[in-house]
């Protein structure tokens, strides 16, 4: 009797830990996946789901800190951040995920190489390194970022709509002008790509297209005060 106790008991332990792994990895997936749609609150709830499962799961704190950090609620952000690296200090995503939240480009820089250096194939620390050089006027490190970002991944629309504005202000404009069409051609609905384009050709003076870019970003995103402001500026050059 004892050895049909002891082997049912071992049985309904290991169906039980194989149930909550199986519920831990469905609601971690669930999250990362409304998350890349965008819906954050509902992400966040998979994501809470998940680490109340397990608590120590540093990559669903990394994710719930980036969805936090959408939502420009900073404070959990950090608190989820910080939580990440913690539990796990070699996750790069958690360096990523913080260096997203640094007040200066400096500190911003510190953990991304962090990052790159735990997970060379984060694609998104090359990105927002890439925009922290940019902030500080670095260019060329700026491109070089973006590219790698861009080997990475050849469809990573947001890196070559940034590496296009950062050859907009190396003033290579057939770069720039280039690259936007790349990333309009990946995402025909990035609204900013179409306003780093348009950017581009009213430097060229080629108020036209200028124009019609900028009436294609106010479509996709008619919020964006710069949009229409940079608009009338061009429909006024143009006169």
């Amino acid at each position: 009797m004892k050895k049909i106790e002891l082997l049912l008991i071992t049985v309904l332990l290991f169906t039980t830990l194989s149930c909550t792994a199986k519920s831990t990895n469905a609601s971690f997936e669930n999250g990362k996946r409304l998350f890349d749609q965008e819906k954050y609150d509902e992400a966040i709830k998979e994501l809470t789901e998940a680490i109340s499962i397990d608590p120590n799961m540093a990559e669903a704190y990394a994710y719930r800190s980036w969805a936090y950090g959408r939502k420009n609620n900073n404070i959990q952000a950090v608190v989820d951040a910080s939580k990440a690296i913690e539990l796990n200090p070699k996750l790069g995503l958690g360096y990523f995920v913080r260096g997203r939240l640094q007040s200066d480009d400096n500190s911003a820089i510190k953990d991304y190489n962090e990052a790159i250096k735990l997970d060379p194939k984060l694609k998104y620390a090359y990105n927002n390194r890439g925009n922290a050089y940019e902030s500080k006027e670095d260019y060329d490190r700026a491109i070089a970022d973006y590219t790698s970002a861009i080997k990475i991944d050849p469809n990573y629309a947001m890196a070559y709509s940034n590496r296009s504005h950062a050859y907009l202000k190396k003033e290579d404009y057939d770069r720039a002008i280039a690259d936007s069409t790349e990333a309009i051609k990946i995402d025909s609905k990035y609204d900013l790509a179409y306003f780093y384009r348009g950017n581009t050709y009213f430097y060229k003076e080629d108020y036209d297209k200028a124009i019609a870019d900028y009436k294609t970003a106010i479509s996709l995103n008619p919020k964006n005060p710069d949009y229409s402001y940079n608009l009338n500026i061009a429909e006024t050059k143009k006169v």
